[in-house]
C-alpha cells in the first residue's frame, strides 16, 4: 500500500513521536511487529474499527475494548466511546479505517440495500426512507480522509484523549499510521 499520507510501521522507531508512551505504541508493536505480549488486568485502549470480517488484530487479551461499526464511524456511535472513557478509564483511542471498505460503495447501492431490507421483512417505503436518511451519515469517499477528519473532530470535543488515525490494509493485514 502506498500513499504519501500513510506511514508504515516496520520498526519501533517508525511510530509517530506524539504516540510515544501511549497504548497506541503497544498496539502497533503487537500488531505489526509481533512484540511479546504481556498480561493486562484492564484495558488501556479503545479500538474503533470497521465491522468488516477481514479486519483482525494481534493483541493480548484484556488489552483493548473494541467497538465495531460500519466504516469505523465513531461519531455516529459515541456512546461506546463515552462508556470506555468514563466507566473504564481509557484515555487513548485508535480509529482504524481499512482499505477496500464497503462503506465507500454505499451511495451506489441503494437498490441492493432497499431490496435487502424488503427481503428481511421491511416495508419498501420504510426501507427507501431509511436509506435516504442513513446513507449520507455512513457513506465514505476515502477511508483515510474519513479517519483523519473523525480524529480531528473528536479531539475538539475530548481534549484530554489521544486519538490515533490508522488504516488497516486488508491485503497484508498491517496497520498504517495516517498522516494528518
Amino acid at each position: 500500500m502506498t500513499s504519501d499520507r500513510l506511514l508504515n510501521v516496520r520498526h519501533s522507531d517508525d511510530i509517530l513521536r506524539e504516540w510515544q508512551r501511549t497504548p497506541i505504541v503497544d498496539f502497533l508493536q503487537y500488531h505489526n511487529l509481533g512484540a511479546d505480549q504481556r498480561d493486562y488486568e484492564r484495558a488501556e485502549l479503545l479500538i474503533c474499527a470497521c465491522m468488516d470480517f477481514r479486519v483482525s488484530f494481534n493483541i493480548p487479551d484484556k488489552f483493548a475494548y473494541i467497538i465495531r461499526t460500519p466504516g469505523a464511524n465513531l461519531i455516529e456511535n459515541q456512546f461506546g466511546l463515552v462508556a470506555a472513557l468514563t466507566l473504564a478509564d481509557v484515555h487513548a483511542v485508535a480509529l482504524v479505517a481499512h482499505t477496500d471498505c464497503a462503506m465507500t460503495k454505499v451511495r451506489g447501492s441503494e437498490e441492493r440495500i432497499v431490496s435487502g431490507l424488503f427481503a428481511s421483512g421491511w416495508d419498501e417505503n420504510t426501507a427507501q426512507r431509511f436509506y435516504a436518511e442513513q446513507a449520507g451519515a455512513h457513506a465514505l469517499t476515502n477511508p483515510t480522509d474519513f479517519v483523519i477528519r473523525q480524529c480531528q473532530t473528536l479531539r475538539k470535543q475530548y481534549t484530554n484523549v489521544i486519538f490515533a488515525p490508522l488504516v488497516y490494509d486488508v491485503a497484508d493485514g498491517k496497520l498504517w499510521q495516517a498522516r494528518e
